[in-house]
């Protein structure tokens, strides 16, 4: 105890020395801490406006890296019609369902090289993959036609018949019609439907929307069975006929149809 008395004073300064030294180290590492932080910040300012140059990213990446992260664009296939695509060979016969134009090429666009007429049986000799024409051949001409307007069978004349003239009406009670003059009359038809049936034409009896008497697909018209055989078939401006009934008015007129109708 006396030691440290004597000692006193000493001990207080190399104490104090102490505390100040580690102080001045506390200090020195403050100083650079913040230094160090600062620089960091700065680095990272940088970086974000290289970054904000570049829309790849940063512009230190590789010239492979960036290439990698650049979207991949879609590819498109551009089809060129101007070659024939491969024609399946075919070999069966059709009927045309209205007048066709006969086309060079299966291009909507193409060049015609002829009109076939409705009901024409045509040879199909080819079939393009994906389109809707088929090649065919006719008088001599090979061309393209669209296959919706081809048909198995031939059509009737009543699907085929047109007529653009006046027709009979409820309000115009007689016309001049593709065969001549044209009446009409309403009357129970039972007996002449069996008539017709006794004779061998085994249609159906019904009437159409427009109130027209019909035998299977033909209007029902009296005649002169004289000039026209009962089973005729005959233009009128109603569709086509056939004839199924006679009538008084042969004597006056025996060129004249009389058109059975509910009116």
């Amino acid at each position: 105890m006396k030691v440290l008395r004597k000692y006193k004073l000493e001990v207080t300064i190399i104490l104090l020395a102490i505390l100040m030294i580690s102080m001045l180290t506390r200090m020195v590492h403050l100083t650079f801490g913040a230094h160090r932080v600062k620089h960091r910040k700065a680095v990272s300012q940088d970086a974000s406006q290289d970054a904000s140059k570049d829309p790849i990213g940063p512009s230190c990446a590789s010239k492979d890296a960036i290439e990698a992260m650049k979207p991949i664009q879609p590819v498109t296939f551009k089809i060129d019609y101007s070659n024939p695509s491969p024609i399946e060979e075919v070999n069966y016969k059709r009927y045309t369902t209205k007048d066709l134009k006969l086309k060079s090429d299966f291009k909507s666009k193409s060049k015609s090289l002829d009109t076939i007429p409705i009901n024409t049986k045509i040879h199909v000799i080819g079939k393009i993959p994906g389109s809707k024409y088929v090649q065919v051949e006719y008088e001599g001409n090979t061309g393209y036609v669209k296959s919706k307007y081809l048909s198995k069978t031939k059509l009737s004349p009543a699907q085929t018949y047109k007529w653009n003239g006046t027709k009979l009406a409820r309000g115009i009670g007689v016309v001049q019609g593709p065969s001549g003059k044209e009446t009409y009359y309403n009357m129970n038809m039972s007996g002449v439907v069996s008539i017709m049936q006794r004779a061998g034409y085994n249609y159906s009896y019904w009437i159409r929307e427009d109130g027209v008497k019909m035998y299977g697909e033909y209007v029902m018209v009296a005649a002169d069975l004289s000039i026209r055989p009962r089973g005729s078939l005959i233009p009128t401006s109603l569709g086509m006929g056939i004839v199924c009934d006679t009538g008084t008015f042969i004597y006056s007129n025996p060129t004249q149809l009389d058109v059975a109708v509910a009116w």
